[in-house]
C-alpha cells in the first residue's frame, strides 16, 4: 500500500512519467519533484534523502505528500516533456542508398511507385515516427512521443504482465492512439505509400494484441517472428519480423540499415536502452543475443539522453573517488545519494547500473567467444539509437559499460530502426532483402555458463 494520498504520485505515474521502484516507501527518489513555492512540509523520507540546501529548493518525493498540494512543480530529471527523436545521419549509407535507388529508377521506372514512407520506431520507452522522401532520403516530417503503456511499467515484463492480467485491449489501444496521431500529422506534409514499423519483439506483440502469455515465461515462445501487418487508418502497416523472443524488429531494421548484413568486414552492432540487444558478424554469419538493461540506462527518467548523463555522472563520482570500484559510495552520499546535474543518484541505483553495464559487457564477451574471435578482430562498433548518439566513449569505457579495446571502432550510429524501417519500405518491403535472418543465430544469455563468468568479472568497475 502506497503512503498518504497518493494524487501527485499517481499522476505522474499514470501520464507516464515516472515508474518508482520503491513501492511509496520512499527510497529509490525516482518519483522527485521540485515544488517552485510553498513546497509542503518534508516527510522524514524527504530528510534522509535531500540535504537541507535541497529541501530548502522545495526538493520532495512525490510518493510522501500526504495531501493535495496544488502548488506549482517541476520534474528536476527532465528538461522537456517530449523526446526528441533521433535520426540517422551516417554519410556513408546513405549515399549507398541513393545510389542503388537511382539505379532502381533508371531500370523499372515504371514499377518503382514508391514516394513516401512513414518509417516507424516502437521502443519501450518512445514511439519515433518519420516521413521520408523515397527519392532523396530527406526528412519530411518527424513525430516523437513516450511510450504510454509505460503507465503499466518502465520494462517489457511488467507490461506484458499487465496483459496476462486483463490489459491486452488497453495496451494495444495506447499505442494505436499515438501512431494515428502520428500518422495525422505526417499526413499533413505528403501522404506515405508505405508505412512500416520495427519495434522489440514483446512490443510489436503488443501491438497486435498478441497473447504474450508464453513469451512472458520460460522458455519465452513468441506467437510468431513473422512479418505481420496491421490496419492503422487507412494503411496497411508492415510490422518487420523479429529473430527471437529476445532480439526484436528493430535490431533486425538496425542490421539491415547499417548494411552489416552485405560487408565483408566483422561489425558489432549495440542498441542501448531498456534492453540491450546487440549483434556481431558479417555477410557470412551473424549471431546476436539481449541483456536485460532496465531503467539503469535512463536514469529512472527523461529517457535515452538522461542515460548518457547518469553514466558521465558515475564516470565523475569514480574519478572524485565518491564511487570506489566494487561501486560503494563513500560517506555522506552512500545514505543520502548525490543529486548533481539534476540527477540524483543513490546507492541502489550505482548496484542496479552496475548489474546492467556488466551484463552488457559480459554480453559482447559471449559474442566475441561464440564467434571465436578477439576485440582487436572487430571492424568496427555501431552504437545505435538516443543513447548511443550522445554516449561519451571515455565515459563509458571507464565505467565499464564497453572494452577499451573498441575506442577507436566505435560509431554513433543514430536512430538506425527508422533508417532499416525506411529502407524496408523503399525496396517495397520485399521478404528477400532479409535473408540474413536466415543465418543468424540468437543466443540466450540465461543458458549461457559463459555469460555468467563475464558478468560476475565485470560487475566491480575497472581500475584506472
Amino acid at each position: 500500500m502506497f503512503r498518504g494520498d497518493m494524487m501527485l504520485f499517481q499522476k505522474l505515474k499514470d501520464e507516464g512519467i515516472i515508474t518508482g521502484h520503491c513501492g511509496g516507501k520512499g527510497t529509490c527518489g525516482k518519483c522527485t519533484v521540485r515544488f517552485i513555492k510553498e513546497a509542503p512540509l518534508p516527510a522524514s523520507q524527504d530528510r534522509i534523502l535531500f540535504t537541507a540546501a535541497q529541501l530548502r529548493e522545495g526538493y520532495r518525493l512525490s510518493c510522501q505528500i500526504k495531501s493535495n498540494n496544488n502548488y506549482p512543480y517541476e520534474l528536476p530529471f527532465s528538461d522537456k516533456a517530449e523526446p526528441e527523436i533521433i535520426t540517422s545521419k551516417m554519410d556513408s549509407i546513405w549515399n549507398r542508398f541513393l545510389k542503388e535507388k537511382n539505379e532502381i529508377n533508371s531500370i523499372d521506372k515504371e514499377n518503382y511507385n514508391i514516394n513516401f514512407v512513414a518509417a516507424v520506431d516502437i521502443g519501450t520507452t518512445t514511439i519515433a515516427m518519420e516521413l521520408i522522401n523515397a527519392s532523396t532520403g530527406e526528412i519530411l516530417g518527424t513525430f516523437c512521443k513516450l511510450n504510454p503503456q509505460k503507465k503499466y511499467g518502465a520494462d517489457v515484463l511488467s507490461r506484458m504482465e499487465a496483459s496476462v492480467n486483463g490489459h491486452r485491449e488497453e495496451l494495444q489501444e495506447l499505442v494505436f492512439g499515438v501512431l494515428e496521431e502520428g500518422l495525422k500529422e505526417l499526413e499533413q506534409k505528403e501522404k506515405p505509400d508505405k508505412v512500416v514499423i520495427a519495434g522489440n519483439t514483446a512490443m510489436c506483440h503488443l501491438l497486435l494484441g498478441f497473447d504474450v502469455s508464453k513469451l512472458a515465461v520460460a522458455p519465452f515462445s513468441p506467437q510468431t517472428l513473422e512479418e505481420s501487418k496491421i490496419r492503422i487508418l487507412s494503411y496497411e502497416a508492415i510490422v518487420m519480423p523479429q529473430i527471437s523472443a529476445f532480439v526484436g524488429g528493430d535490431i533486425v531494421a538496425g542490421i539491415y540499415g547499417t548494411h552489416m548484413c552485405e560487408e565483408e568486414e566483422t561489425t558489432l552492432f549495440i542498441d542501448l536502452g531498456t534492453n540491450g540487444e546487440m549483434a556481431l558478424g558479417n555477410k557470412n554469419h551473424m549471431i546476436s543475443t539481449a541483456t536485460a538493461a532496465g531503467p539503469a540506462f535512463e536514469g529512472g527518467l527523461g529517457g535515452e539522453i538522461i542515460g548518457t548523463d547518469v553514466i558521465n555522472l558515475v564516470a565523475d563520482l569514480l574519478n572524485e573517488g565518491i564511487v570506489d570500484d566494487t561501486g560503494l559510495m563513500k560517506e555522506p552520499y552512500f545514505e543520502n545519494g548525490i543529486l548533481r546535474k539534476k540527477i540524483l543518484l543513490t546507492q541502489r541505483d550505482i548496484r542496479n547500473f552496475q548489474m546492467a553495464k556488466a551484463a552488457v559487457y559480459a554480453g559482447i564477451g559471449v559474442l566475441l567467444e561464440e564467434k571465436e574471435i578477439t576485440y582487436d578482430q572487430i571492424d568496427r562498433v555501431f552504437l545505435a539509437g538516443g543513447f548511443g548518439y550522445y554516449l561519451n566513449i571515455e565515459s563509458a569505457i571507464r565505467v565499464g559499460l564497453l572494452p577499451k579495446f573498441l575506442k577507436d571502432k566505435t560509431i554513433a550510429a543514430g536512430n538506425t530502426s527508422l533508417l532499416g524501417a525506411f529502407l524496408y519500405g523503399c525496396n517495397d518491403c520485399k521478404k528477400e532483402e532479409l535473408a540474413f535472418m536466415n543465418h543468424t543465430r540468437s543466443i540466450n544469455l540465461a543458458e549461457n555458463a559463459l555469460f555468467q563468468e563475464e558478468y560476475i568479472k565485470a560487475i566491480n568497475f575497472p581500475v584506472r
